[in-house]
């Protein structure tokens, strides 16, 4: 992937716009109001700001830039923005890559081939970027598929849990495979996991061909992070998965895909009731990136950004879930889309 990114031209600033503004036309009419981008560059940041500026950017956007020498050299002695419709909340960090493509990191290898993944973290400076940015305002999200990379997440956040305050609200995003040690640390730190439903009803048909019955298990564990009690925001990983919160939510309470509605459902146990799905869609993803006390709930405090649809999404079936539409979409208490 790298070989080929070099290769290819930079984008222009014309090339930038087009592709947001064409972006924000697909997130408006899926009823997006706010956008948790979890690997802003600098160049898109600036490009937003200056779109936000011109009246052409609606969506909130709340970004965390690739924890590399480069932003955080730039971007650590400053203080993160409270105001404005893009803000910069902290930084991402990578411990591996996907199940799929066998890059997650794994304690043992994979059923289908003699690989562990990818180990991204151990020796890339990890310790040493937990207590950099624990000395400051900035949050930090670190991706974690598999089992060895969530281990190695929470055992370093645990070896410096005196150093992280529970308001900097840290991510442990994806969570995808928790181990029973992982849980037993995740308990004890004031770190938020952040799950994409679709994710399970995506992989459905090939997991268990990569890690096997037992380890599927602990993979995917929505509902057992609810029940703990724990905020979860739920998001989409787009474009890897569709931005639809009607997805996210249906695959979240039914563990299946909306666009598959009659297969079966994949570990059913973890499904969310529709109350707390709603909350991983609103209030939880506020909390996350310390906006709730002005987004993801409905009161005369909380700015006026919601969408309209043509179904109780608390009370509709299933076949309706699958038939609901956006009907608008509203920022700021305009209507964006309709």
């Amino acid at each position: 992937m790298e070989l080929v990114k070099r290769m290819m031209p930079a984008p222009t600033e014309a090339e930038i716009e087009r592709r947001l503004l064409h972006a924000q036309t697909i997130l408006l009419r899926h009823g997006i109001t706010a956008f948790t981008d979890a690997l802003l560059t600098n160049i898109e940041y600036e490009r937003l700001c200056r779109l936000a500026e011109e009246g052409k950017w609606h969506i909130r956007i709340f970004g965390y830039l690739p924890a590399d020498e480069q932003h955080l050299s730039q971007w650590l002695h400053k203080q993160p923005s409270q105001e404005g419709k893009i803000r910069i909340c902290g930084f991402k960090a990578f411990a591996d890559g996907a199940l799929g493509s066998r890059g997650a990191w794994l304690l043992a290898p994979y059923e289908d081939a003699a690989t562990t993944g990818l180990d991204l973290l151990s020796s890339s400076g990890f310790d040493d970027l937990v207590k950099r940015l624990a000395a400051t305002p900035w949050q930090l999200m670190v991706h974690a598929i598999g089992d060895a990379a969530n281990e190695y997440v929470l055992e370093t956040f645990f070896q410096h849990r005196h150093l992280i305050q529970p308001e900097a609200r840290w991510r442990l995003e994806h969570a995808q495979m928790l181990t029973p040690k992982s849980w037993e640390l995740l308990r004890q730190l004031p770190v938020i996991p952040s799950i994409q439903p679709t994710h399970a009803t995506s992989d459905k048909e090939w997991v268990t061909d990569r890690i096997g019955k037992d380890r599927l298990q602990y993979a995917y564990p929505l509902g057992s992070l609810v029940r703990a009690g724990f905020p979860v925001p739920l998001g989409t990983d787009v474009p890897v998965e569709s931005p639809s919160p009607l997805d996210t939510l249906f695959s979240a309470v039914t563990r299946r895909s909306r666009q598959l509605p009659k297969f079966s459902p994949i570990l059913l146990s973890e499904q969310m009731p529709p109350e707390e799905a709603m909350m991983g869609m609103t209030l939880w993803p506020a909390y996350a990136v310390k906006a709730e006390k002005y987004l993801g709930s409905l009161s005369d405090t909380i700015f006026a950004d919601f969408f309209a649809i043509d179904h109780n999404l608390l009370t509709v079936s299933e076949e309706g879930m699958c038939e609901a539409q956006v009907l608008m979409t509203v920022i700021d208490g305009k209507i964006i889309f309709s």
